[in-house]
């Protein structure tokens, strides 16, 4: 293996730990008393939770991108050349899709609906049933996530069975 693919290995890696920390993170933040009924630990856990999507979370995703772009052209011999390769690469499409069209926006606005509770101008039902989607796609990503990595490590053949 050459330094340069040893170097992207490495960098991707951390990436997967910025990405796979911050997921973790997230779900440990939910564990702290008073989060699902207090409105200042409220806010003060969804603007952490913003916070470490910013500065953990999407670099984690930046980094695995390019990164894993990189070795695709420089390693495997470009996209779609190997059945595993493309499965691993279509199910972090559908991390991405998640994570930048779903989650991040309602990271935000369950940051926005913190703020509002902690002033009076929301109730806790309705902050409640923002978080449940939250609670929905959060999940998916974790999956997803733990799917992709097992396609990386076990790299299966996904031949074609024999015509019929």
């Amino acid at each position: 293996m050459v330094r340069g693919q040893r170097i992207a290995r490495v960098l991707h890696f951390i990436g997967l730990a910025l990405f796979l920390g911050s997921i973790f993170g997230h779900i440990a933040l939910q564990a702290i008393p008073g989060s699902t009924g207090e409105s200042e630990t409220i806010l003060f856990l969804r603007t952490a939770t913003v916070v470490t999507t910013r500065l953990l979370t999407v670099p984690g995703l930046v980094l695995l991108v390019i990164t894993g772009v990189w070795m695709t052209v420089r390693s495997h011999g470009g996209f779609f050349r190997h059945r595993w390769l493309t499965l691993h690469q279509t199910i972090a499409g559908l991390i991405l899709l998640n994570a930048f069209l779903i989650l991040r926006p309602l990271g935000l606005q369950l940051l926005a609906a913190a703020q509002e509770l902690q002033g009076g101008a929301l109730d806790l039902s309705t902050f409640q049933h923002l978080a449940r989607r939250e609670m929905m796609f959060g999940p998916v990503n974790l999956v997803l996530t733990l799917a992709t990595m097992a396609v990386a490590v076990f790299r299966p053949s996904l031949r074609r069975g024999p015509s019929q």
